[in-house]
């Protein structure tokens, strides 16, 4: 019989927590029911009858079984939309963000947000219009990788380019040690993470606006999701911020 939820021994320390269960049935049977797919779990050790330290083979007497949990990291979908769900115009401009009066002068929660990521992705199309800002690479200080299905394009010294195996890369991505990683976009990108059940948080800031035209959110066909609302603000200039858990996700708090 397997106690849950198992008790974390140290729950402040991150990535690397540990954590016990008791267990009197097979123990690979015993992890892979309970932790498929939630986080990394890494068998670490089993105290068995008597206290005495025992291999780490099956086993259906009663013990306690130590395992070591690294979280994973979330991928935060963050961006403005307008009022009828578009990001962008339908050549990628973002000019009519400017168009909304800001009396606050706020930037609407970057600097906070920013300082919980990483790393970026975005697709090649969004990375195209960022570097046609006029500006230095604004994302200097994080790992930014660009996904397309151009091949042959050599990297830059902020920028990784991805031209294939683009799901399996994201996984392995979330795996790695380190801080959160902001999904940029576009729209395509958006879908083909949210389908694949990647996405985690997604953080709308919607603009007192409707365009004619332009790129929805999720672009194709993305996937009937489940979203919980767990924060929402209205700013004067008539914005709104939303903040959605995605329900569907792997990854949970």
């Amino acid at each position: 019989m397997i106690y849950l939820p198992c008790i974390p021994i140290i729950p402040s320390i991150s990535p690397k927590i540990l954590l016990i269960f008791k267990a009197s049935v097979v123990v690979s049977q015993c992890l892979s029911f309970c932790f498929v797919g939630c986080a990394n779990i890494e068998l670490f050790g089993c105290l068995g009858q008597g206290g005495s330290r025992k291999g780490l083979g099956p086993t259906f007497l009663s013990r306690l079984v130590v395992i070591k949990y690294t979280k994973m990291r979330k991928i935060k979908l963050y961006l403005a939309i307008s009022l009828n769900g578009k990001i962008a115009r339908s050549d990628g401009s973002v000019d009519w963000l400017d168009s909304i009066p800001n009396p606050e002068n706020s930037d609407y929660g970057y600097a906070e947000f920013y300082k919980t990521i990483d790393t970026t992705i975005m697709g090649y199309s969004t990375y195209n219009q960022v570097i046609n800002w006029g500006i230095e690479w604004p994302y200097m200080d994080k790992k930014n990788y660009v996904l397309t299905r151009k091949v042959g394009l050599k990297n830059t010294e902020f920028v990784e380019f991805i031209a294939k195996d683009h799901i399996p890369f994201i996984e392995q991505l979330k795996e790695h040690p380190g801080k959160d990683i902001w999904l940029v976009g576009g729209g395509q990108v958006n879908t083909m993470l949210l389908n694949a059940n990647l996405v985690d948080e997604i953080y709308l800031y919607t603009m007192p606006l409707v365009i004619p035209s332009g790129i929805d959110l999720f672009e194709g066909l993305p996937n009937e999701t489940e979203l919980k609302l767990v924060g929402i603000k209205s700013y004067s200039s008539g914005v709104i911020e939303s903040i959605y858990q995605v329900e569907n996700t792997s990854f949970k708090n």
